[in-house]
């Protein structure tokens, strides 16, 4: 077996990166690290005037590991919470899928999204008790997409199966009282990460897709939810296909 599938196998001898490890690294490769309200300063503005800003930052980096330190090392660094919502972010991602649906596991899921201001800045997430009862009542069609991962979404065929079981998901699960697109995405990201991202509408939708953040879907409008979903999906699967090497051997923690 060569390295490419030792890693692939989850056998890589070098260890991924923790957040300060990959701040350190960036320093040493010379990464200029975004200062802080740089990103708020973002909010807010049209997808072209956001790709001619990200791509000022990005030109720099003549390699995509300094991208990849960019973004991890600068991750939520204006945020005054940052150390509990990393702590939080982290346990839930080293939780076995299945022990996730547990009451307790259900709540910390609710706490990491408050935290993560999804009950805040006009997003209203559902009572806690109601959040935690439809991830329970919605837990078969999400044993159904567990065993999928990212780059199913560049199969023809599988993506076509994840596509019905998002749209059952969509259609059913009550997450949020406000537009809940992103409250679900995150929520199947601490679920899934191999599969779904923690979409948000200023970043990810903007920069990954061929769609607008003003113009999300409302909730009724659950199947074009699916379709804008499907559309990041898709464009970072191509991204992580190109590169998978590197993020699987150096930054396997986070990807």
């Amino acid at each position: 077996m060569n390295e490419f599938e030792l890693i692939q196998h989850g056998q890589c001898k070098e260890e991924s990166l923790t957040p300060m490890e990959a701040r350190t690294l960036a320093k040493n490769k010379g990464v200029e690290l975004p200062q802080n309200g740089k990103c708020a300063q973002r909010r807010n503005v049209d997808k072209d005037e956001w790709n001619r800003s990200a791509s000022d930052d990005f030109a720099k980096f003549n390699t995509i590991e300094k991208c990849i330190l960019f973004c991890l090392a600068g991750y939520r660094t204006e945020e005054k919470s940052s150390d509990k919502t990393a702590k939080l972010y982290y346990e839930l991602l080293h939780i076995p899928y299945q022990d996730l649906f547990s009451p307790t596991n259900t709540e910390k899921v609710w706490k990491t999204l408050v935290q993560w201001n999804m009950n805040a800045r006009g997003a209203k997430l559902q009572e806690k008790e109601v959040f935690m009862e439809s991830l329970k009542r919605n837990k078969s069609i999400m044993d159904n997409l567990c065993d999928y991962e990212l780059l199913d979404f560049l199969d023809n065929t599988k993506v076509k199966t994840i596509k019905g079981l998002m749209k059952q998901l969509y259609r059913k699960i009550k997450l949020s009282k406000s537009n809940q697109f992103v409250t679900i995405a995150k929520t199947l990201h601490f679920f899934m990460p191999q599969l779904f991202i923690p979409v948000d509408r200023t970043y990810t939708i903007n920069y990954f897709s061929n769609y607008k953040s003003p113009d999300l879907p409302s909730n009724k409008e659950y199947q074009k939810q699916v379709e804008w979903a499907i559309s990041v999906h898709r464009s970072l699967a191509t991204i992580y296909k190109k590169h998978q090497y590197l993020l699987c051997k150096r930054y396997s923690w986070y990807f």
